[in-house]
């Protein structure tokens, strides 16, 4: 075996092996060669698609914004890369992570499977979403995330409303801006955050001023919480 026969065999092996997908797709749309990866994620055998046409093997497929970036890249010649929704045949839905590649025969597709990852990016965003209205579902009370240093990461609408200041005015602002003078004087704001951070739990009543200036009466209470990472 010379060595032009034992590299066309290396890269054959190295791509039939890959986690990514592999695909080269002709200038008339045929299938000219697939690796493993892609008939695992394409639910497809290589007897299917070699040879046929995307058209022919994914019905409607050439509507779909990713048959336009790959015309587009059959056309220009230049790299592209997209995250795309693709539906199967049989009703099912994945997303991968597509980069198309020119080559002399066509175009090479490469594909990762991210569906699982967008699954639990969309569990996360519901759970924000959720979050989001069970703070501001909340209107009697002001109810404020802060950061080890004290800063506001969340301002809900019971804030906004008893205390004048917007979201946008006070996340990322210490809220030590609401305690009167004379509680920043007796270092006040940091004892209280201290107390919770060691006990568990602080509780205080005492002035608040408003964006108004007008003082307000509080009953405030202070609760750690911990993410995994502590």
């Amino acid at each position: 075996m010379d060595e032009a026969d034992i590299s066309e065999r290396i890269a054959r092996d190295v791509l039939a092996g890959l986690a990514e997908g592999c695909q080269v797709i002709g200038f008339d749309w045929t299938y000219l060669y697939v690796n493993d990866a892609v008939i695992a994620q394409g639910r497809a055998t290589r007897e299917e698609l070699l040879g046929r046409t995307m058209m022919a093997c994914y019905p409607g497929i050439e509507q779909t914004p990713m048959f336009e970036l790959l015309s587009r890249c059959m056309r220009d010649r230049l790299p592209h890369r997209m995250e795309n929704e693709f539906r199967f045949p049989d009703g099912g839905v994945g997303w991968f992570e597509l980069r198309f590649v020119p080559v002399p025969h066509g175009t090479c597709v490469l594909s990762l499977d991210i569906t699982e990852k967008k699954r639990a990016d969309d569990a996360l965003h519901r759970a924000e979403e959720r979050l989001r209205l069970l703070i501001d579902g909340v209107p009697d009370y002001a109810l404020t995330l802060l950061d080890p240093e004290g800063r506001v990461v969340t301002w809900n609408a019971g804030a906004e409303r008893l205390l004048g200041y917007s979201a946008w005015e006070m996340i990322g602002e210490d809220l030590s801006r609401l305690r009167v003078a004379e509680d920043l004087a007796h270092g006040a704001p940091r004892a209280q955050l201290d107390a919770a951070l060691i006990h568990g739990r602080s509780e205080e009543e005492g002035f608040r001023v408003r964006r108004d200036g007008a003082r307000i009466w509080a009953h405030a209470v202070v609760t750690p919480l911990q993410d995994d990472a502590g």
